[in-house]
């Protein structure tokens, strides 16, 4: 009787210790899993914070290029000055200054229920070189070839020329035509010429980037494939007024850079009060160019002359839009169209719609 009391009082120890063994494990086991699981959760849910807030910035881009209220000065002077270019004139007042730079919003958990950076930069798609409105694909050629004025395929090849001077690649005018040839329809997103191996360079160039105080100099792509080149703009003309800052480094005019912002609202409120908007002479947009870009357009290519001409109205811009919070960084880029300007009494707004964003 003795030796079976000795034996159950040994198994219920082997079992207690392995009890004891087991419930450590698994204690340790969702300590370990709870370890990861909760940083994993803040960052999920700060990620998509920011994806809200990145996509609340192209609205507030929206508002920027719709809505412009009427000020007591405006309205003293609306009877006395010519108001027939009033709503082209408003858009370009504010979108100019900032124009290829990031604006940038701090918001709070007090007044704005977030603790976060909010930084968008807005471009213009009538500043880039719409490929679809210089080649017509139904004829596989480029449009106006062999018209001395407004010869497309001698644009391109112009294009092409000068961009090759900074990538290093050659033929590229060449690989471009036969690209296009193969085509029946137009380019549904310029990112499709990333198929062609001589476009190879703006795989790691995709989407302008504006300048930032802190960037180290030559650290930054010298062009932007969607920066350069756009489906989106109404027409083949490039707006002078509006380049973008890649086009701008294409023609070795003067570009984006950090902390300007206040001198080129002083330059383009000088530039804008008898600016001519409607069918300007070449002489007038010369003087228009100047101040901007440090040169005027007598300096580039006799064929790109051509294209160079004030969009007008209906406008498409760009936006991208960039959003942190708790150092979690979501950024979108949206398509902007306006439309249809409306005025009165000093208030113009236009007809503005988000055409399509893309999450970088």
């Amino acid at each position: 009787m003795q030796m079976n009391a000795v034996k159950n009082h040994g198994f219920i120890l082997i079992f207690t210790l392995l009890f004891i063994s087991l419930s450590v494990g698994m204690v340790t086991y969702l300590f370990v899993k709870g370890q990861v699981y909760a940083p994993f959760m803040r960052a999920m849910i700060d990620r998509e914070k920011a994806r809200s807030l990145a996509l609340s910035g192209a609205q507030v881009a929206l508002s920027q290029l719709t809505y412009f209220p009427a000020t007591e000065k405006k309205q003293e002077n609306r009877a006395k000055t010519d108001t027939s270019n009033a709503p082209l004139k408003r858009l370009l007042e504010r979108v100019m200054p900032n124009l290829n730079r990031w604006q940038q919003f701090k918001l709070t958990q007090d007044a704005d229920g977030i603790d976060a950076q909010l930084r968008i930069c807005v471009a213009a798609e009538c500043g880039k070189i719409n490929i679809n409105q210089l080649y017509d694909f139904k004829k596989h050629a480029f449009k106006g070839e062999g018209n001395p004025k407004e010869d497309m395929k001698k644009v391109m090849q112009e294009v092409c020329a000068l961009l090759q001077k900074t990538t290093g690649q050659t033929e590229l005018f060449a690989a471009l035509e036969s690209f296009l040839k193969k085509r029946s329809y137009k380019l549904n997103d310029v990112t499709e010429l990333l198929t062609e191996k001589s476009f190879a360079p703006f795989r790691r160039a995709l989407f302008y980037e504006p300048p930032t105080a802190s960037d180290a100099k030559g650290k930054r792509p010298s062009f932007y494939l969607t920066d350069l080149f756009t489906t989106w703009s109404q027409t083949s003309a490039i707006d002078p007024l509006l380049l973008s800052d890649s086009v701008c480094g294409l023609f070795d005019f003067k570009r984006a850079q950090a902390g300007d912002e206040e001198n080129r609202k002083s330059v383009v409120q000088d530039m804008l009060k008898n600016a001519p908007l409607q069918n300007p002479t070449a002489e007038q947009i010369k003087k228009l160019m100047t101040p901007l870009y440090g040169k005027d357009f007598t300096t580039l290519p006799k064929s790109i002359h051509s294209i160079l001409r004030l969009a007008g109205e209906p406008l498409v811009f760009c936006v991208l839009s960039s959003a942190t919070v708790n150092e979690v960084t979501q950024r979108a880029y949206a398509i902007i169209e306006c439309a249809d300007a409306q005025e009165s009494e000093g208030t113009i707004s236009f007809a503005g719609k988000i055409k399509k964003v893309y999450w970088l």
